[in-house]
């Protein structure tokens, strides 16, 4: 199973149901190797490993013959499962002698049980429980919280309201502690600013605009937004990427993998 980090706003799109569409770079990106009777440009691409292709038009880029056939998708293909994850840290340790972690919370203040079946089946656990265990233990020490009764070394009693342990990144979340889980539908290839503005909907973005905006008159005319519409949800989806994607600003137009992806049944 794949893990994908996302911010918090890309997963309360996923929580709400807003988000079904997922854009992902391409890696390594097609260069231009040149030209089709002088007017159409030619690609070629290769996979670092030895593996890839020259000579092909945009079309047999995108084709199943491809990027499809020959890439490693980085999610995965249609069936697979893939984990979205976000910052997250323990919030709770369980049994008498709390030495493993129960309950862990994110940063929309949710709390979510861990499922210890699916944590006892990872193979990087039991390294993920040590080092958990002792740097939380660092935390409280570091909080001035002193050891329960001495009963146990790395026993401790908090508040809940001045929880000490450390905030963990979203690329630092095991499977266990992911909530966000979605099945791929779909998956093609295409450039960046190929986007419409229901792509950029269904990438959880929304289309906003003041009272009496422009936009709305030409929305009612029938015209669709551009990239030049502030307010639309490809702009809004446009200035994200430049924030998550600094070394391939959107302005580049680069090659992208659009997954197309569901709640698991």
């Amino acid at each position: 199973m794949k893990l994908h980090p996302q911010n918090q706003e890309q997963i309360r799109a996923f929580l709400d149901g807003s988000r079904t569409q997922v854009s992902v770079l391409v890696e390594p990106q097609p260069k231009l190797c040149g030209l089709l009777n002088s007017l159409r440009p030619l690609y070629r691409w290769d996979d670092g490993a030895g593996d890839g292709f020259a000579g092909v038009t945009e079309e047999q880029l995108c084709s199943d013959k491809g990027l499809l056939h020959k890439s490693r998708l980085p999610l995965g293909n249609p069936g697979d499962i893939v984990c979205f994850t976000e910052e997250w840290r323990i919030w709770s340790w369980t049994g008498p002698e709390r030495h493993e972690p129960e309950v862990v919370q994110y940063r929309d203040e949710s709390t979510r049980g861990i499922d210890m079946n699916l944590a006892d089946a990872s193979r990087d656990y039991d390294n993920w429980l040590e080092q958990m265990a002792w740097e939380s233990c660092a935390d409280f020490e570091k909080a001035g919280f002193k050891y329960d009764d001495g009963i146990e070394e790395w026993d401790f009693d908090w508040d809940h309201d001045d929880h000490p342990c450390r905030w963990r990144l979203a690329s630092e979340t095991p499977e266990w502690a992911c909530r966000v889980k979605r099945e791929i539908v779909s998956v093609s290839a295409g450039r960046l600013q190929a986007i419409s503005e229901a792509d950029a909907v269904s990438e959880g973005f929304v289309f906003h605009y003041p009272t009496g905006d422009a936009n709305v008159i030409r929305f009612a005319q029938g015209r669709q937004p551009t990239l030049r519409d502030p307010s639309t949800a490809s702009a809004a989806f446009s200035k994200q990427w430049d924030r998550d994607h600094p070394g391939h600003p959107f302005r580049g137009n680069h090659w992208v993998w659009r997954y197309e992806v569901k709640e698991i049944a």
